[in-house]
Protein backbone atom coordinates (compact mmCIF):
# COMPACT_ATOMS: atom_id res chain seq x y z
CA UNK A 1 0.00 0.00 0.00
CA UNK A 2 1.60 3.38 -0.97
CA UNK A 3 2.02 5.81 1.73
CA UNK A 4 0.53 9.17 1.87
CA UNK A 5 2.94 10.93 0.49
CA UNK A 6 4.05 9.03 -2.49
CA UNK A 7 -0.23 9.19 -3.19
CA UNK A 8 0.21 13.57 -2.74
CA UNK A 9 3.44 13.45 -5.14
CA UNK A 10 4.96 16.25 -2.57
CA UNK A 11 2.89 18.89 -4.39
CA UNK A 12 1.38 21.70 -2.44
CA UNK A 13 -1.47 22.27 -4.56
CA UNK A 14 -2.55 18.34 -4.51
CA UNK A 15 -2.03 18.60 -0.79
CA UNK A 16 -4.17 21.51 -0.28
CA UNK A 17 -6.86 20.34 -2.56
CA UNK A 18 -6.73 17.21 -0.73
CA UNK A 19 -6.86 18.93 2.63
CA UNK A 20 -9.99 20.98 1.65
CA UNK A 21 -11.91 17.59 0.20
CA UNK A 22 -11.39 16.11 3.37
CA UNK A 23 -12.43 18.95 5.13
CA UNK A 24 -15.80 19.57 3.09
CA UNK A 25 -16.59 15.55 3.59
CA UNK A 26 -16.07 16.02 6.70
CA UNK A 27 -18.32 18.60 7.37
CA UNK A 28 -20.92 16.17 6.23
CA UNK A 29 -20.65 14.12 9.41
CA UNK A 30 -23.79 14.53 12.41
CA UNK A 31 -21.20 15.59 14.51
CA UNK A 32 -21.15 19.04 12.74
CA UNK A 33 -25.14 19.86 12.62
CA UNK A 34 -24.72 21.43 16.23
CA UNK A 35 -22.68 23.81 14.82
CA UNK A 36 -25.12 24.47 12.35
CA UNK A 37 -27.85 25.66 15.28
CA UNK A 38 -25.28 27.63 16.72
CA UNK A 39 -24.57 29.80 13.33
CA UNK A 40 -28.13 30.36 13.19
CA UNK A 41 -28.81 31.18 16.47
CA UNK A 42 -25.86 33.78 16.40
CA UNK A 43 -26.33 35.46 13.46
CA UNK A 44 -30.21 34.91 13.97
CA UNK A 45 -29.76 37.02 17.33
CA UNK A 46 -28.96 40.12 15.55
CA UNK A 47 -31.49 42.30 13.91
CA UNK A 48 -29.83 41.69 10.60
CA UNK A 49 -30.77 45.36 8.56
CA UNK A 50 -28.69 43.83 5.79
CA UNK A 51 -27.32 40.88 4.14
CA UNK A 52 -24.04 42.16 4.45
CA UNK A 53 -24.28 42.37 8.59
CA UNK A 54 -25.37 38.61 8.16
CA UNK A 55 -22.55 37.53 6.08
CA UNK A 56 -19.93 39.55 8.51
CA UNK A 57 -21.68 37.97 11.55
CA UNK A 58 -21.31 34.44 9.28
CA UNK A 59 -17.72 35.30 8.55
CA UNK A 60 -16.82 36.21 12.05
CA UNK A 61 -18.24 33.27 14.09
CA UNK A 62 -16.81 30.69 11.26
CA UNK A 63 -13.39 32.48 11.51
CA UNK A 64 -13.36 32.13 15.10
CA UNK A 65 -14.58 28.94 15.28
CA UNK A 66 -11.23 27.47 13.35
CA UNK A 67 -9.22 29.50 15.41
CA UNK A 68 -10.28 27.74 18.01
CA UNK A 69 -10.47 24.61 16.91
CA UNK A 70 -6.69 25.37 14.79
CA UNK A 71 -5.65 26.19 18.77
CA UNK A 72 -7.17 23.49 20.31
CA UNK A 73 -5.29 20.88 17.16
CA UNK A 74 -2.28 22.18 17.56
CA UNK A 75 -1.89 22.02 21.28
CA UNK A 76 -2.99 18.64 21.55
CA UNK A 77 -0.54 17.78 18.36
CA UNK A 78 1.90 19.35 20.71
CA UNK A 79 0.60 17.30 23.47
CA UNK A 80 0.48 14.31 21.64
CA UNK A 81 4.33 14.42 20.78
CA UNK A 82 4.43 13.37 24.35
CA UNK A 83 2.99 10.08 23.92
CA UNK A 84 5.43 9.16 21.17
CA UNK A 85 8.82 10.48 22.42
CA UNK A 86 8.21 8.92 26.72
CA UNK A 87 6.86 5.82 27.71
CA UNK A 88 6.16 6.78 30.92
CA UNK A 89 3.34 9.14 29.99
CA UNK A 90 1.85 6.04 28.21
CA UNK A 91 2.01 3.98 31.53
CA UNK A 92 0.76 7.47 33.37
CA UNK A 93 -1.88 7.49 31.23
CA UNK A 94 -2.66 3.62 31.17
CA UNK A 95 -3.23 4.11 34.98
CA UNK A 96 -4.96 6.97 35.13
CA UNK A 97 -7.67 4.53 32.63
CA UNK A 98 -7.51 1.85 35.01
CA UNK A 99 -8.24 3.62 37.76
CA UNK A 100 -11.11 5.64 36.22
CA UNK A 101 -12.76 2.22 34.75
CA UNK A 102 -12.64 0.66 38.22
CA UNK A 103 -14.10 3.51 39.50
CA UNK A 104 -17.04 3.90 37.16
CA UNK A 105 -17.48 0.60 38.25
CA UNK A 106 -17.66 0.76 41.88
CA UNK A 107 -14.66 -1.37 42.21
CA UNK A 108 -12.86 1.47 44.14
CA UNK A 109 -13.87 4.47 45.68
CA UNK A 110 -11.88 7.43 44.40
CA UNK A 111 -13.07 11.04 46.01
CA UNK A 112 -10.91 14.03 43.98
CA UNK A 113 -10.81 17.30 44.55
CA UNK A 114 -14.24 17.14 46.25
CA UNK A 115 -15.89 16.08 43.12
CA UNK A 116 -17.91 14.04 44.85
CA UNK A 117 -19.08 14.96 48.36
CA UNK A 118 -18.22 12.36 51.48
CA UNK A 119 -21.10 10.35 52.38
CA UNK A 120 -22.63 10.55 49.16
CA UNK A 121 -24.25 7.00 47.43
CA UNK A 122 -23.24 6.43 43.80
CA UNK A 123 -25.90 4.41 42.03
CA UNK A 124 -24.75 0.68 41.36
CA UNK A 125 -24.04 0.05 38.13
Amino acid sequence: MPSLEALLGGSLIISLLAALSAGLLSSLSPCTLPTAVMVVAYVGGYDNSSRYQGFTLSLAFVLGLSLTLATVGAVVSAIGGLFLENTLVWYLAALIAVLMGANLLGFISCQVWGLIPPGSKRAAV
